[in-house]
């Protein structure tokens, strides 16, 4: 041993072995601590492997203790609680000469497992190890290039190509095999999918590692670019925010198997939102579009999406529903908070399910006679008077009209799969016409002129009723609905062993 390398006996359940002035091992209550200049290194040290006499033939052909460790009984590495059969002194001992070698062997990282090896090599390099400083770089080439898998996914995962230059990727990439090109293709369509929606950090691993990639390789990963940014398709989707005009999307025609296309601008950012639907004719795979946030002010464009099956395009400037006639397989519309007085245009949705046109300027229920696959209809925040034209729609199971002018309650008869029903806000003075709505189950009438709790005897599913903000003195009326949990009125609210007393009356 150098004469640099000094054991110090301590008390008992202390021993340090030094193997230089960066490099430090401590044995302290009975657990060996690695020690980079002074600091305690935090990271998985196991490193003894049992090889029994007969299996140490071929140990000459192995690549590294990483190979070793995959095709060796690692039973002596303590896992599922149980504890190390290995003694702390011996454990301790093996330890210290493993980092002994690695040093002496220029920090040869096949001598160490990968987990220990590259953690350790940078803390060293980061600490001013000359010799780890100048071998950092030149260890993760070595093991990129052998071609091992494990270790090849590991120095991916764990982000080591990233201390390579351009330069030095381009030396190595001439060093891989077809096999390797092709694992770094995969690692970056799996890493660009766990990224959520920062556009630049998928720049920057597309860019740094597909300089490793074959061209030919690369094509498996599509992507668009957009003011000088790549936006990558993730899953057979493409989100690019803030856009000013689809034409300018570079490369979108292309991507011919899309089925999700997300272009939402933002309220605050005005200058860049998209006035005109184009470009979209050759996407016939689309499933969702989302323009929501724009200042689109005509449908149009659309023909060509016959397998169209969700369009958002709340809060624009469209006045007319129009151009919607080939989305015939559209089973969610979203049009709310736009400037739409009519309801028209909808009558070839024969599969819409969820219809919302929320926040516009509709003054009457109509056009809806087709549409006998409707489920979900949101009419909130119009100028409605009267209910009507919902005769068709039996399979509606939520009305939301609240927020409207409509005075009173009426033709919902054929609505009798209908569970929640909101009309809160409006100028209701009575409750009635509900007794076909045997499938109700929420409620809410807040915020009208109702001096009465009436007309709710044939609803036995009714789970809650909201009548705050309205003129009802006494609580009376809810006797047989003895599913009811919840009563909210404008002073008090009632849960259901609170009701009980109301409902057996």
């Amino acid at each position: 041993m150098e004469e640099n390398k000094k054991v110090k006996q301590g008390s008992q359940n202390m021993r340090e072995f030094t193997v230089n002035e960066y490099l430090t091992l401590k044995l302290e209550k009975d657990e060996t601590i690695i020690y980079v200049a002074g600091e305690k290194f935090e990271q998985c040290k196991f490193l003894l492997l049992e090889i029994r006499v007969t299996e140490t033939e071929f140990l000459d052909k192995l690549e590294s203790i990483d190979e070793a460790a995959e095709r060796l009984d690692a039973s002596l590495e303590p896992r599922g609680g149980r504890k190390n059969i290995i003694p702390p002194d011996v454990e301790f001992w093996g330890h210290c000469s493993d980092l002994q070698v690695w040093y002496e062997q220029d920090y040869n990282t096949r001598l160490l497992h990968r987990n220990l090896a590259f953690p350790l090599l940078k803390a060293l390099a980061d600490a001013g190890d000359p010799k780890a400083k100048r071998n950092f770089k030149e260890e993760i080439g070595k093991r990129f290039s052998s071609n091992f898998g494990s270790v090849i996914e590991y120095l991916l995962e764990e982000n080591y190509l990233f201390y390579l230059e351009q330069e030095e990727l381009e030396v190595l990439s001439s060093l891989l095999s077809n096999e390797t090109k092709a694992r770094v293709v995969n690692f970056i369509q799996r890493r660009l999918e766990k990224i959520q929606g920062d556009a630049n950090q998928r720049n920057q691993i597309y860019d740094h590692l597909s300089i490793l990639c074959n061209e030919e390789d690369l094509k498996q990963i599509e992507y668009v670019e957009y003011e000088g940014t790549k936006y990558f398709v993730i899953n057979k989707r493409l989100a690019i925010p803030n856009v000013k005009k689809i034409g300018d999307i570079k490369g979108l025609s292309s991507l011919v198997n899309l089925e999700g296309l997300y272009l939402t601008g933002k309220s605050y950012f005005k200058e860049h939102q998209i006035n005109k639907i184009e470009g979209l004719e050759h996407l016939k795979n689309l499933k969702v579009l989302d323009l929501s946030v724009n200042k689109i002010s005509e449908i149009n464009g659309l023909d060509n999406l016959g397998k169209l099956e969700i369009l958002k395009l709340e809060s624009n400037n469209i006045s007319e529903i129009k151009g919607l006639e080939n989305l015939k397989k559209l089973k969610k519309l979203h049009l709310s908070n736009n400037l739409i007085i009519e309801l028209k245009g909808l009558e070839n949705l024969k599969h819409l399910e969820k219809l919302y046109l929320d926040s516009n300027k509709i003054t009457e229920i109509k056009g809806l006679e087709e549409l006998s696959n409707l489920n979900m209809l949101s009419l909130s925040y119009n100028n409605i008077s009267e209910i009507k034209g919902l005769e068709n729609l039996c399979e509606l199971e939520q009305l939301y009209l609240d927020n409207n002018q409509i005075e009173e309650i009426k033709g919902l008869d054929s609505l009798k799969d209908l569970k929640l029903f909101y009309l809160y806000k409006n100028k209701i003075k009575k409750i009635e016409c509900l007794e076909n709505l045997e499938n109700l189950e929420d409620l809410n009438l807040g915020y009208n002129m109702i001096s009465k709790i009436e007309g709710l005897s044939k609803l036995k599913k009714l789970k809650g009723i909201e009548l705050e903000y309205n003129n009802i003195l006494e609580i009376e009326g809810l006797e047989g609905l003895y599913n009811l949990e919840y009563l909210g009125l404008t002073d008090e609210e009632y849960d259901e062993a609170e009701l009980g007393r109301f409902i057996l009356n």
